[in-house]
C-alpha cells in the first residue's frame, strides 16, 4: 500500500531494515532483542509531513491553482513558486539532515571553548617553514580535492533524487548507503573477545550538531562509496566523490580552527576520508589515503591526553594507531618519532594490545634493519647487524609466546582441509591445499594473521642481516638462515590458512550480531579490509612459493571484485606479488 503522506515515527535502524518498531524511548527494544545498537529516533523536526506521491502532487497543484482563480491571481504567478516547492519535496533525502537556513545555529555555537594556551599557541610561528602538523594536512586537503578525478553531476541532481534513480517509491539511496556501510564495515565490540572496529561511527551520527559537522559529508562519501562497491552499483561512485568534495572543504575549515580541529567529528572525519580512499582510490602511491591518516594522527597528538577518556576517543585513538602502524609495516617511509609516541601510548593490558605493541616493535626492528644495511659495510656496521639480528631472533620468540599463551577465546581452531588442485587451478580455488582455519570472530583473526606477518617481516630481517654479514659467502648454508626460512614459511602457510575465513565469513553465531543492521547473506567487506594488507605482505615475502602468489593475487583482485574494495586491486598488481622464484 503506497504511504499517504503519515510518517514514520521509527527508530532510524527499524526504518533503513523497513521493519515494524515498536517506538520504545530512548532505544528501540527490537533493536536491544537482535542485539544492535539502536541509533535513536529522528527529532521532531524532521518528522514532518512529506507525502511525495505524484497523486498528491497533483492535487496539491490544483488546489493551488482553484486558489489562485479564487483570489483572482494569474496561474503564472503561482507557476513562479512551483520550482522551488517542487524543489522542496525533491529533497527529502537531504532535508531529512539538514534543517532551513533560519534553524541552523551558526558553526560558532557549536563549538566547545577550551583554554587559550593549547599546543597551537605554544607551537605556533610566523615562520612559513615551520607549520604544525594539522595545519600542514589543512592544506594538502586542498591538493587531494585538486588531485581528484573530475565528476559529471551536481548537487542539484544529488539532492533532487533524479540522478539515475527509477521515479517510483523505495528507500532513499542515504539510507540504503547507511545501512549497508554499517552492516558491512562497523563492528560493535564482541562479548569476551576482542574490541570493535569503527564503533565511534554510530554516537557521532546522534550528536544533535552532527549536521553542521564535517562528518555529515565524510560520512556521506565514505557510506556512498561503500555501497558503489556492489558489482551492480558503480555509478553511485560520482555521488560519492561529490560527498566527499565537499567534505575536504568541511574539513579544510575545521583544521584551520584551533578550537574545531580538537572536536571528536574533526578526526572522525579525517578518519572516514582515509576510509574512503581505500575504498575508491587506484593510486598506486595511495598518497591521499596516506595524507589522511598522517592528519588523524596529527589531530589525535593535538588533542592529548583528552583523546582515551571517552569511549568514541578511544574508538578513535585505536584506529588511527592500528592503522599508523599497519602503514609503517608496508612502506619505506617511516617515521621513527611516530612510532616511538606511538610506543609510548599504553591505553590498556589486554591480548589484543599486548599483540599491537609487539607489532609496532616489529616495525621499529624493521625500520633499523631498513637505516642500517644501506651503503659500505664496516666492523661498527657488522656489530649492530649481528645484534639486530639477535634482538630480531628475541622478537620473534615474545610473538611465538604470544601465540602460545592466547586464552582459549582467542584460539584459531582447524576447521577442514582443503584438497590438492592442479596447477593451473590455483587461481580458481576459496581455499590453498592445506589446512583451513577458523576463528571466534573477525577481530581476533585480524590479530592473529597481523602477527602473523609480525614474524614473517622479523625473519625477513633475520635473513636480510645474515646475507649482508656473510657476503660474499653463501649465507643460505648457515644455520640461522635455515632456521627464519623454516619460521617464515610457516608463517606464510598460515596466512593463507587464515584467508578462508575471512571470505567465507558471513558473521557467524558470535559474531553477527554485533554489526548494527543488515544480515548475513554474504561477505562483510570489513573481512576483505583485515585481510587485504596481511595478503599483501605474505604475497611480497621472500618466503612465499610461486603458486602461493598466485592464490593471493586472485583473492586480492576477488576482494576488489566482489567486495568493492579498490585498493586491493592495487595490491594485487603490485609488481612484488609477482616474483617467480619459488
Amino acid at each position: 500500500m503506497v504511504n499517504t503522506g503519515h510518517p514514520s515515527r521509527a527508530c532510524k535502524l527499524c526504518r533503513a531494515r523497513r521493519i515494524k518498531c515498536d517506538e520504545t524511548k530512548p532505544f528501540c527494544l527490537k533493536c536491544a532483542k537482535s542485539k544492535r545498537v539502536c541509533p535513536g529516533y529522528r527529532d521532531a523536526f524532521e518528522i514532518n509531513l512529506r507525502d511525495e506521491t505524484q497523486s498528491t502532487i497533483r492535487k496539491a497543484k490544483s488546489a493551488a491553482l482553484r486558489k489562485a482563480i479564487r483570489e483572482g491571481r494569474a496561474p503564472e504567478q503561482e507557476a513562479e513558486v512551483e520550482p522551488q516547492g517542487q524543489g522542496q519535496t525533491k529533497t527529502c533525502r537531504i532535508a531529512e539532515w539538514t534543517p532551513p537556513p533560519q534553524l541552523q545555529p551558526p558553526r560558532k555555537q557549536q563549538i566547545i571553548a577550551v583554554p587559550e594556551d593549547d599546543w597551537l599557541d605554544r607551537h605556533s610561528t610566523s615562520s612559513s617553514s615551520d607549520v604544525s602538523p594539522s595545519m600542514s594536512y589543512a592544506s594538502s586537503l586542498s591538493y587531494i580535492s585538486n588531485s581528484s578525478p573530475e565528476t559529471y553531476v551536481s548537487f542539484k541532481d544529488l539532492e533532487g533524487g533524479s540522478y539515475g534513480m527509477p521515479q517510483t517509491l523505495q528507500t532513499p539511496l542515504d539510507q540504503q548507503a547507511t545501512c549497508f556501510f554499517l552492516a558491512n564495515y562497523v563492528l560493535a565490540p564482541p562479548t569476551g573477545v576482542g574490541r570493535g572496529i569503527l564503533t565511534f561511527v554510530l554516537p557521532l551520527l546522534n550528536i544533535p550538531n552532527f549536521q553542521y559537522s564535517p562528518l555529515q559529508s565524510a560520512f556521506s562519501a565514505v557510506s556512498m562509496a561503500a555501497l558503489a562497491g556492489r558489482p551492480n552499483s558503480r555509478r553511485l561512485f560520482s555521488m560519492a566523490h561529490l560527498h566527499y568534495s565537499k567534505a575536504l572543504e568541511d574539513l579544510t575549515r575545521a583544521m584551520q580552527d584551533k578550537v574545531a580541529v580538537r572536536q571528536d567529528t574533526t578526526l572522525a572525519s579525517a578518519i572516514l576520508l582515509a576510509f574512503y580512499e581505500g575504498l575508491v582510490s587506484d593510486d598506486v602511491e595511495m598518497s591521499g589515503f596516506k595524507k589522511h591518516i598522517s592528519g588523524a594522527t596529527a589531530i589525535v597528538k593535538l588533542r592529548g591526553s583528552q583523546q582515551t577518556q571517552t569511549g568514541v576517543g578511544l574508538s578513535m585513538f585505536e584506529f588511527v594507531r592500528a592503522t599508523s602502524v599497519r602503514q609503517y609495516t608496508f612502506f619505506a617511509n617511516i617515521s621513527i618519532e611516530d612510532l616511538t609516541w606511538w610506543a609510548r601510548q599504553a591505553v590498556c593490558d589486554t591480548v589484543g594490545h599486548q599483540a599491537l605493541v609487539l607489532n609496532l616493535q616489529t616495525t621499529l626492528i624493521r625500520a633499523e634493519a631498513d637505516r642500517l644495511l644501506k651503503g659500505a659495510r664496516t666492523t661498527d656496521k657488522i656489530d649492530k647487524a649481528l645484534k639486530l639480528l639477535q634482538h630480531a631472533r628475541k622478537m620473534d620468540d615474545e610473538l611465538g609466546l604470544w601465540f602460545d599463551k592466547c586464552p582459549p577465546a582467542w584460539r584459531k581452531v582447524v576447521s577442514g582441509s582443503a584438497a590438492d588442485v592442479p596447477d593451473d587451478k590455483i587461481a580458481f580455488v576459496s581455499a590453498y591445499p592445506g589446512p583451513i582455519y577458523d576463528y571466534p570472530n573477525v577481530w581476533a583473526a585480524g590479530k592473529h594473521i597481523n602477527t602473523h606477518v609480525s614474524r614473517l617481516l622479523l625473519n625477513q630481517v633475520v635473513v636480510r642481516c645474515i646475507a649482508w654479514v656473510c657476503a660474499p659467502s653463501d649465507h643460505t648454508l648457515t644455520k640461522e638462515y635455515i632456521d627464519a626460512n623454516k619460521v617464515g614459511k610457516e608463517q606464510v602457510a598460515d596466512i593463507i590458512s587464515s584467508t578462508p575465513y575471512f571470505f567465507g565469513w558471513t558473521g557467524d553465531a558470535l559474531s553477527t550480531p554485533y554489526f548494527p543492521c543488515g544480515t548475513s547473506e554474504m561477505p562483510k567487506g570489513l573481512a576483505g579490509i583485515s585481510c587485504m594488507w596481511p595478503l599483501l605482505a605474505t604475497g611480497s615475502s621472500r618466503f612465499a612459493t610461486r603458486h602461493q602468489r598466485i592464490y593471493i593475487k586472485a583473492r586480492l583482485a576477488k576482494i576488489a571484485e566482489e567486495m568493492g574494495i579498490r585498493q586491493a586491486d592495487v595490491f594485487s598488481k603490485a609488481s612484488h606479488i609477482h616474483f617467480s622464484h619459488s
